[in-house]
């Protein structure tokens, strides 16, 4: 029993990524904090629809049994989450986690391992976890029997094997486990002050005799010259449950150096973390056990330090920015300083916190970088640089609108999971290919890659020489719910780094009235060159870069939605609208205009016409001082029935000079320039 790693964990698994239409989908579902849960269900969502509108379905859960469901549906792309209720309705829930219905033939060979691979999905945390974690662990005759702790079901492996780890409340006296049809009850003491306390102090003194003429025999220390000396280290890691909310992690390590040095420089970033980017499998630094490293204090510094309980925390170390919220500030870097996060308890009906700031400074000592390259179709993907910062980096999936170029679609990449990343060779190495393009329910398709393309986008920390640069870097975000349909919010940054200072601030109102029926504001303005970005279409082997010019712009975006049968109450369809406007100049990460500025509207609709016919249309218009394209598309769907499908639609472009889309730097080939009208008749079967 332990409150020092009682870290909330929440997560579901499909048991094949593609299921067929003859057998159901079966999810299995975990967590370990099922003494503060209510109850959960389960929420199905088609792939391109917003987690936060109403599910395609819903299905109860009971933690310990999987969830089976037979879906409706035909060769569809969807995706689950997990979400659990506390007494009180706040609720918490997963990422979502994406699987296919396919009528083709599916394979049905399981993973070698006995089951499900689970690990922490959990984004959205509004339920107050606090307590000490409870493990049990042992064997009964076989996977048939039924083994649970305080009434949660616990799963049993083949062997008969079960382990378990449940977080409970600090008020917890016994607790019970059921082996078959027999009960047991332990009682237990729950620490109130958990603490763990590791350190190493040395001293070293001498005195050398030798004279200069063997100074070489010191090895790496040739250029210590001291007859007399002394040295000394001094580390520590420290874990420290303070009451019942908060929590200290603490660590330090001043390194093997003069004693009178010992805490020079204390607080700056330690040259020695280049050791930390070889790749361990290629020396192999530990013979023996299978045991896991985990850094729970990482800093590239001497010294860490992270106090945090419910509502938040502060830190010196390494961190994330969490600039996110909005289109054109989504400030994304890893640094190396301190950093302040705090959010209020209560939460809004949609699951958001009411109130949330947050805060960092750092001198990160490096630069930083972003790399945006269209999919080859491919697993491999080389970085502009190398040398990169350990865990620095962030990858995106992107699936961006082909007229447009707007993100429709953003996935974070998990390091482990979804790639492989090779820090000294700066090479990315993806689990699975990246698709080239993704479906868009195009009606007409002028070649056989048409759809929306895909496209992979890095942001990461790299050295850039023998120097350490020096730049201080500060920002941060603060948002208010005002009522439970309008937010308000301001974001701003400033990083000083010689060739990419920057300064970047604006504010954004968020009036939602229900999750597909909104209406969202920004404004930001952007002064010196920034990061700017690089461009590849060819994995990595060549890029183009593109430096924004610095001036002082501002940039604009108003954009909206409407959910028919939110709105009506009976109506069955979806409409939206968006203008942007980005002056000459205007350098926010991922939002470079190449020179020129740049008005975007348009606009989307999909309305039912009827039980077995739909309507849908959509328009893009991006009007520069050298881009200008024109796109728009009208069709409709009818189901014929028994499995058949017809599509009738007519699709216009009008492709006139500078880039192919507002947000990449590729020109539009000359073949592709001019005016086109197409139409398509489609009948089909699924």
């Amino acid at each position: 029993m332990t409150a020092l790693r009682a870290q909330p964990m929440l997560s579901v698994v499909t048991a094949l990524p593609t299921t067929g239409l003859a057998e159901p989908v079966t999810f299995f579902p975990l967590t370990n904090y099922a003494a503060f849960i209510d109850h959960a269900e389960l929420r199905v969502f088609a792939e391109s629809q917003s987690t936060e509108g109403i599910p395609f379905a819903t299905m109860p859960v009971t933690f310990g049994k999987p969830v089976l469901w037979s879906p409706d549906v035909h060769d569809a792309a969807l995706r689950v989450v997990l979400r659990v209720y506390d007494v009180g309705g706040r609720f918490d829930e997963t990422a979502p986690e994406a699987f296919v219905v396919s009528s083709a033939p599916v394979p049905t060979k399981r993973d070698r391992r006995d089951g499900p691979l689970f690990e922490n999905q959990r984004t959205t945390g509004n339920i107050a976890v606090v307590g000490s974690e409870v493990t049990i662990s042992g064997s009964v005759a076989g996977p048939a029997t039924v083994v649970s702790l305080m009434g949660t079901a616990v799963p049993v492996d083949s062997a008969g094997r079960f382990v378990a780890r449940q977080i409970v409340p600090p008020t917890t006296r016994e607790i019970g486990v059921r082996v078959g049809d027999t009960n047991y009850r332990r009682a237990i003491t729950l620490p109130k002050n958990d603490n763990f306390l590791v350190a190493i102090a040395d001293l070293t003194a001498g005195h050398r005799s030798f004279g200069a003429a063997k100074i070489d025999l010191q090895g790496v220390d040739r250029q210590d010259t001291r007859r007399n000396f002394v040295d000394g280290r001094f580390a520590f890691y420290w874990k420290k449950q303070l009451g019942t909310d908060w929590k200290l992690t603490a660590a330090a390590d001043t390194g093997e150096q003069p004693f009178s040095a010992l805490f020079d420089d204390f607080l700056k970033k330690d040259s020695r973390a280049f050791l930390r980017r070889l790749d361990p499998n290629l020396h192999y630094p530990v013979y023996g056990d299978d045991s896991t490293t985990i850094e729970d204090a990482p800093t590239y510094g001497r010294f860490y330090l992270r106090v945090e309980n419910p509502s938040g925390q502060a830190m010196w170390g390494n961190f994330h920015t969490q600039l996110t919220g909005t289109d054109l500030i989504r400030y994304q870097r890893s640094l190396y300083g301190g950093e302040f996060d705090w959010h209020s308890t209560d939460a809004t009906p949609s699951g958001e916190r009411r109130t949330q700031i947050n805060g960092f400074a750092a001198d990160p000592g490096t630069i930083a970088s972003r790399e945006e390259f269209i999919s080859t179709g491919g697993s491999v993907y080389y970085l502009r640089n190398q040398d990169i910062s350990q865990g620095s980096e962030r990858l995106f999936m992107e699936v961006r609108d082909r007229d447009s170029g707007l993100v429709l679609r953003r996935q974070e990449l998990i390091v482990s999971r979804d790639y492989d990343m090779n820090y000294i060779q700066g090479r990315v190495l993806l689990r699975s290919p990246l698709a080239i393009v993704s479906n868009d329910s195009l009606f007409v398709r002028d070649n056989s890659l048409a759809g929306n393309p895909v496209w992979l986008v890095s942001t990461y920390e790299f050295t850039p020489g023998l120097t350490r640069p020096s730049a201080l870097t500060y920002g941060g975000r603060a948002q208010q719910w005002v009522g439970d349909h309008l937010r308000v919010g301001v974001t701003g940054y400033h990083q000083g780094e010689d060739q990419a200072k920057q300064g970047l601030y604006g504010a954004d109102v968020l009036a939602r009235y229900k999750p597909g029926t909104w209406l969202r504001g920004e404004v930001a303005h952007a002064s010196g060159p920034g990061n700017g970005a690089n461009f590849s279409s060819t994995g990595g082997y060549d890029f183009t870069p593109v430096a924004a010019g610095g001036q002082a712009a501002l940039a604009y975006i108003l954009e909206g939605a409407v959910d028919l049968r939110e709105l009506t109450g009976a109506g069955d369809g979806h409409l939206s609208g968006y203008f942007r406007r980005r002056e000459a100049g205007f350098s926010g990460p991922g939002e470079l205009t190449f020179g020129e500025g740049l008005d975007q509207y348009g606009g989307t609709a999909d309305i039912a016409l009827g039980q077995f016919a739909r309507f849908k249309a959509k328009a893009d218009l991006t009007e520069g001082t050298l881009t200008r394209r024109k796109a728009g598309e009208v069709g409709l769907v009818h189901d014929i029935g028994r499995g058949w499908y017809g599509r009738v639609g007519v699709r216009a472009d009008d492709q006139g000079a500078g880039q192919a889309t507002a947000y990449t730097p590729f020109a539009a080939p000359n073949v592709l320039r001019g005016e086109r009208t197409d139409a398509a008749v489609t009948i089909g079967y699924h």
